[in-house]
């Protein structure tokens, strides 16, 4: 490390020290004194460290310490007032060193307030032509946030929303510092660059700040230094003649600390089980090290180990609660929440969400609370809790509004979808949710835009425009390829699946299946999307068998983790696939499971299962009472396609029993989106065959054809057409018409 103080240069490769460009003796000792004192640079070294340091712990008088310094002093010139090296009586010593900024030099940031300044640090760049240091570019740059981390004045912006805006410069070609400065309310960006030097490595920067910038090089033979020694200079940058003790990482062994970095790179990516390994390897390095063991704990959450992450939580609370550090501990409960929200495991994750948001207070960053309630939302979610989810976002927008995090408000309109969703106004969370997908396309932020972009999918598909279903389905999927992110894609695959499966495409659908991992390598909530995707993929091929197989296994994950909102989402299709597989009596054991409680307090889902009610008793040949279930469906204040299908399904039952006027004034209630369908068309062909009026039916008939020339026609609806040719009574539909 080449360090300047005043007009004095000390370089702790060669161990030279220079005075005004003139080369200066300095006898061993007081040398690793003067080096000690300069790396721990603006805090008091006390002389227990000096002793156990320089002296190697060996029993050394006051006396001999002072000789030591004096020589120091002599060797860097230090005969100003006040000294650069100051005794601090009874303590020990302190080299302060102080900026040396020009007389017209801008601060970097206009402060105005007591809040933390927002800092970003962006990926480091790689520039020493060695691809096995690849792994600085996000461990490097976390070892110092860490280091960072504690000086109270500094606030990293969150990994998370940092990799949003990164990745959306990257993909887009923007300036990356901007981006991030733009996307996250980074009131400080930094741009960093590594290469080789003629004393092992230059590690140069510039800190970006709303007034002005400032650049430094730090050189040093040993790379795994870098992070503190950039972190303390970071600090004198932004805080001249103010720094606070020097920080340090605490992580004293350099296999460890490079380990650290490799797991670092490995979390920041959300590769968790390369992470898990490389921070155990640390932490066998570095036994004990609380840091280390709370990013273990993160990467072990992230893969849904629960097994493993427990008792080193306990490890990590118990540690906390001796060291009096309320904020470290709630960082262990947002972990273990976390892996129980992957687990799908509802109650608990609520449990340790609740204690971490006691425990936060107002020493948790901007991001941390803002986070910490986005999960509190998705977790009311997951209960149905409509004004669990508001209250969370409410609280929510107070810390996005404060830190100027986009990234984290485009999370929120997210969820104020499903509010919207929740309260069965799905034009408003359609609406919300193309806002969204604009916003993160605007922002250039293709994680948040699969997120919104699926949410389209599903909005526009139970409001029956599912030509506009598709492209925002096509969007994430394309979105999702770019990331190269597994759990995304597992992610993606329900809504893209299931749009497919409704318009008849299973081309467009294997190609989402082929782009799916294995089932068996994702944590829980991502297993039970791609057993859920799969199951839509084998109805789409109408291997129905397949199908309920598949989504029954769904279901059974999210009914072991309590998840309602989901399991309200997969049944009825499940019972879809048992009806079409002739597997009445397990449709009928699955209808029985559903609480009584749930349905109660559930209107829109006891609505929903109506129509597994109808093609239950269909399938039964109780036409009547099927009848009963669709007109009562029909006129239910539920989703646009499940009421469609309850008007569509139910008029081709008055049809087949004659009653072809009552059909047609039922089918004048279909919106215009589900109207201009071809199954529409059909239905409507044979309610007017139903009123003798044979003209409309084959015009009618002719349009469904005409509609579906680019799936493939469903046999019983194509053998109509002989029907209305012959003016022969239609053979009864096998299923009802919304499955055929």
């Amino acid at each position: 490390m080449l360090l300047r103080f005043g007009n004095c240069e000390l370089d702790t490769t060669t161990r030279e020290i220079r005075l005004a460009g003139e080369l200066r003796a300095l006898e061993p000792r007081a040398y690793e004194l003067l080096a000690f004192l300069a790396e721990r640079r603006n805090r008091v070294v006390t002389k227990q460290e000096l002793h156990a340091a320089v002296w190697a712990g060996q029993r050394v008088s006051d006396a001999s310490v002072a000789r030591a310094v004096m020589k120091a002093r002599q060797a860097i010139g230090d005969t100003g007032e006040p000294p650069l090296i100051r005794t601090i009586p009874r303590v020990g010593y302190r080299l302060s060193v102080q900026s040396q900024e020009p007389a017209n030099a801008q601060p970097l940031v206009q402060a105005a307030s007591a809040e933390p300044l927002r800092i970003a640090l962006l990926p480091f760049e790689n520039a020493t032509g060695e691809d096995s240091l690849d792994w600085l570019e996000y461990g490097l740059m976390s070892l110092v946030v860490h280091a960072i981390s504690q000086d109270a004045r500094l606030s990293p912006v969150a990994m998370q929303s940092l990799l949003a805006a990164v990745d959306g410069a990257a993909a887009t070609g923007c300036d990356m510092a901007e981006a991030v400065r733009h996307a996250t309310g980074a009131q400080v960006v930094v741009r960093s660059r590594l290469s080789q030097g003629g004393k092992g490595y230059e590690l140069a920067f510039e800190i970006m700040g709303a007034a002005t910038a400032s650049k430094a090089t730090i050189s040093t033979a040993n790379i795994v230094d870098l992070a503190s020694y950039m972190a303390n200079s970071l600090e004198e940058t932004l805080f001249p003649g103010n720094a606070a003790d020097a920080l340090q990482l605490h992580v004293d062994a350099p296999l460890a600390v490079a380990a650290f970095a490799r797991g670092l790179q490995a979390l920041a990516r959300q590769k968790f089980p390369q992470a898990v390994n490389l921070l155990r390897m640390a932490l066998e390095l570095a036994p004990g090290n609380p840091l280390i063991q709370m990013d273990l704990l993160r990467a072990t959450c992230g893969v849904g180990d629960l097994d493993a992450a427990k008792p080193l939580a306990r490890r990590l609370l118990a540690r906390a609660e001796r060291a009096g550090s309320v904020l470290s501990a709630a960082r262990v409960h947002v972990a273990l929440s976390l892996a129980h929200a992957i687990q799908s495991a509802v109650a608990p994750a609520g449990y340790h969400l609740e204690m971490a948001l006691r425990l936060m207070a107002d020493e948790a960053t901007l991001d941390e609370r803002g986070y910490a309630h986005l999960l509190q939302a998705q977790l009311a979610a997951f209960r149905q809790d409509v004004d669990g989810i508001e209250l969370a976002l409410e609280r929510m927008r107070v810390f996005c509004e404060q830190s100027g995090n986009k990234v984290l408000l485009l999370s929120r309109a997210n969820m104020l979808a499903s509010v919207a969703r929740a309260r069965v106004d799905y034009e408003r969370a359609a609406e919300l949710s193309m806002q969204a997908a604009q916003g993160a396309h605007d922002l250039h932020v293709p994680r948040l835009m699969v997120t919104a972009a699926l949410n389209c999918t599903a909005d526009l598909v139970m409001l029956g425009r599912w030509p506009e279903a598709a492209a925002h389905a096509e969007e994430a999927f394309a979105a999702a390829l770019l990331q190269n992110n597994p759990m995304l894609m597992a992610t993606i695959g329900p809504n893209a699946c299931w749009i497919y499966r409704l318009t008849g495409t299973p081309a467009a659908s294997q190609r989402i299946i082929d782009a799916m991992p294995p089932d068996d390598s994702l944590p829980t909530l991502s297993r039970v999307w791609a057993l859920f995707a799969r199951g839509h993929h084998a109805a789409t091929m109408r291997d129905h068998a397949q199908a309920a197989s598949l989504i029954a296994q769904s279901l059974q994950l999210l009914r072991e983790g309590g998840n309602q909102v989901n399991e309200k989402d997969t049944l009825p299709w499940l019972l879809i696939s048992l009806v079409l597989c002739g597997r009445l009596d397990d449709a009928e054991a699955e209808l029985a499971k559903v609480p009584q409680a749930l349905l109660a307090s559930d209107r829109e889902y006891s609505h929903w299962l109506l129509h597994g009610r109808a093609l239950v008793a269909h399938a039964r040949g109780l036409h009547e009472q099927a009848l009963a279930h669709l007109l009562q469906l029909a006129n239910a204040p539920t989703a646009p396609l499940w009421r469609a299908w309850g008007v569509l399904d139910a008029a081709w039952l008055q049809a087949e029993a004659g009653l072809g006027t009552q059909a047609l004034a039922l089918l004048r209630q279909l919106p215009p989106a589900f109207a201009s369908q071809g199954l529409a068309h059909a239905v409507a062909a044979r309610a007017h065959w139903a009123c003798g009026d044979a003209a409309a039916a084959k015009q009618l008939y002719q349009r469904y054809l005409e509609s579906a020339r680019h799936r493939t026609p469903q046999p019983y609806l194509v053998g109509l057409g002989e029907t209305y040719a012959g003016e022969a009574r239609p053979a009864p539909a096998p299923y009802l018409p919304s499955q055929l």
